[in-house]
Formats: C-alpha cells, structure tokens, sequence
C-alpha cells in the first residue's frame, strides 16, 4: 500500500510520490489516464515511454503538444494529483484547485544537486 495521503497547503511530496523507473522523488509526476492502481512516471520517464521530448517542458508542466497548443499530458500520461486521504488519484478532469496548485508548484523535472 502506498503512502500517498498529502495536505495540499504544504510544500512538499508523500513519501511514496516517486518515479516508478527511475526513482526521482519531488518532482511533478505522472500516471496513466484511466487507471486505478498504475506507476507513477517523471517528466522524462512518461515522455520516453510517449515517444515524446522534454525540451520544452515549463514550469507548470506543459509541453507543447502534436496540435500546437500547450498540454499537461504525455500520450496516455497525465498529471498524478493524489487526493488529500491517500487512496488514489484524482480523475484528470475532477482535480480540485488547490491540487492543481500543489502539483504545478513542484519542480517539471529533478533538481538534480551539484557539488561545489
């Protein structure tokens, strides 16, 4: 069972909230749309697996898309905003607004830490 629950009003990831392929914690992630138990994806995980590119990947999580226009989604990947009890995801379509804030404040990709 995953350790999902969250309190949206503060920074921060459950401890479960992590790249199922690569292991990357806090950052913005992804799941399959449609699914009820699915693996959780970063940004160049689910893009890689959309046959798709990050390069133009913003800060709230959009990308540009096939259209032209701006989209959160990666093929069949979609923003994982788990809800505030833990138990799942919200549907893409069903997320409340201070979920849709809490997930496009995380980081799009890793912030991956350097040593000086």
């Amino acid at each position: 069972m995953r350790n999902l629950a969250i309190d949206y009003s503060k920074n921060g990831v459950p401890i479960d909230y992590k790249c199922a392929r690569c292991g990357t914690q806090g950052c913005k992630l992804w799941r399959e749309y449609n699914t009820l138990d699915t693996e959780l994806l970063c940004a160049a995980c689910a893009a890689a697996d959309a046959g798709k590119e990050v390069g133009d990947l913003d800060a709230s999580g959009h990308r540009l898309s096939d259209f032209g226009d701006r989209t959160d989604q990666y093929g069949f990947w979609v923003p994982a905003i788990p809800d505030e009890e833990g138990l799942g995801f919200w549907g893409y379509t069903s997320v409340p607004a201070d979920g849709c804030a809490w997930w496009r404040q995380l980081p799009s990709l890793p912030v991956i830490a350097t040593k000086i």
